[in-house]
């Protein structure tokens, strides 16, 4: 069964991570590589996390899942305010 056109990636397992997938943007054969756009934002909170992903065309959703795992480190309070820094808006005067 090929994957139509317009048909999208969607979390529908795991943590709660909100996610956005880009529509495949043409028809995939059985068998052929395509390429999917998944993003999503990292919590703040440190630990282990996983979510799994299937195609959905319509209200149906098939295919294999596929899953993202990562770790999430806890980051010192040096390095989010160094971060901060460069998140702050210089103004200058000519």
């Amino acid at each position: 069964m090929a994957i139509t056109k317009g048909s999208a990636l969607v979390r529908n397992e795991g943590d709660q991570i909100e996610t956005k997938c880009a529509p495949i943007d043409s028809q995939v054969q059985p068998g052929s590589i395509f390429e999917a756009i998944v993003e999503f934002e990292t919590p703040m909170e440190p630990g282990h996390y996983q979510f799994g992903l299937q195609i959905q065309f319509g209200q149906y959703i098939f295919g294999e899942k596929v899953y993202c795992d990562f770790i999430v480190e806890n980051v010192n309070s040096d390095l989010i305010q160094d971060l901060e820094m460069f998140n702050k808006p210089v103004i200058q005067q000519i």
